[in-house]
């Protein structure tokens, strides 16, 4: 697992950049095989009296495996939240954006194959400020599985939440 520091948060001046994740994982197993990677982007630092957001940390998660036998594996990958923004004219931080790769072999048997993907919601605004876009959530060829048994693929994936705003 990995975890992108969060960003500092600031008064008046710039906001602190949050830190990216990435956690990759290959492996042989000589039996049967269940594997798991995560990644989660950090929160990006917010304004709290005036200023701009920043971006939530994207994520990524890599995972190669081959195994003997039956085989599980699943990613979760979370871009970060965005940072608050605070003043009229200023915008809240885009959420991070999340990547995954997984590429799994069964030699004799079944392969399952379970990815879990989210953009990170976008920072808030508020004291007229825009909320900030929702980060991506990216699966382009990115799958590849092969086995003799069945294959079996379960996807959650979804784009992070635009940030609210109280600018009318």
């Amino acid at each position: 697992s990995a975890e992108g520091g969060v960003g500092g948060d600031s008064d008046f001046s710039s906001a602190g950049r949050a830190g990216n994740a990435s956690s990759a994982l290959m492996t042989r197993a000589s039996g049967a095989g269940e594997v798991y990677v995560e990644a989660r982007g950090g929160r990006g630092g917010s304004a709290l009296v005036d200023g701009i957001g920043q971006s939530g940390g994207n994520a990524s998660t890599n995972l190669e495996v081959t195994a003997a036998y039956s085989l599980s594996a699943q990613t979760t990958t979370s871009g970060g939240l965005g940072g608050a923004a605070m003043g009229y004219g200023n915008l809240g931080g885009s959420g991070g954006t999340a990547t995954t790769r997984i590429a799994a072999v069964s030699e004799s048997s079944d392969v399952v194959l379970d990815v879990r993907l989210a953009g990170g919601a976008g920072g808030d605004g508020a004291g007229g400020a825009d909320g900030g876009q929702g980060g991506e959530g990216l699966v382009s060829q990115a799958l590849s599985a092969l086995t003799t048994g069945y294959l079996e693929v379960v996807q959650f994936i979804s784009g992070g939440q635009g940030g609210n705003s109280d600018n009318a």
